[in-house]
């Protein structure tokens, strides 16, 4: 899969015409192999391919002898990496990447303990409030008047605390 963009860049004509080795991606998956078949994963947008060509190696090969040219422009994009390449290799790039993982590292982790201690008050105000909630529907509960109805017609004979009789009529 080739990224476009320095081919833009050396030889904006080349979409023009582009060269039969060229095809555009139209379509990312990818898959999980098993030893009793696949499973679709998510692909991760870092991996999505729209806008790039996929190209042959050997098709590339043979297009990069049919012109000088094209060998040219295929250098000319090639020298950035291959300085790059020889670059990440070297023994202070080395540290400063550890370094830099390191901090990162450490950020990451201040950062989640920060979280964690701003979330004890939080939860200890909603535990509160949880508890006095139901310690208020409980009290309610216990407390609520009692209430006596008789529908229409009906007749009803209610015993009260101190043990006296009430006789209820709907009349």
């Amino acid at each position: 899969v080739i990224e476009p963009g320095p081919l833009d860049a050396l030889a904006p004509e080349w979409r023009q015409s582009p060269p039969s080795i060229c095809v555009p991606a139209a379509h990312d998956e990818m898959h999980l192999l098993t030893p009793t078949g696949r499973m679709r994963l998510p692909l991760p947008p870092q991996l999505h391919n729209r806008g790039n060509f996929i190209v042959s190696l050997g098709l590339l090969a043979a297009w990069l002898a049919q012109d000088p040219s094209h060998a040219e422009a295929w250098a000319a994009v090639q020298r950035p990496w291959l300085f790059l390449e020889e670059q990440a290799t070297s023994p202070s790039v080395i540290r400063l990447r550890r370094q830099a993982l390191v901090h990162a590292h450490d950020a990451l982790r201040g950062n989640w303990i920060r979280a964690r201690l701003t979330r004890a008050p939080v939860r200890l105000a909603t535990a509160a409030a949880v508890v006095l909630t139901v310690g208020a529907s409980l009290l309610w509960w216990h407390y609520r008047p009692t209430v006596y109805r008789t529908g229409v017609g009906e007749r009803r004979i209610v015993r009260l605390s101190d043990g006296s009789l009430i006789t209820m009529d709907a009349r």
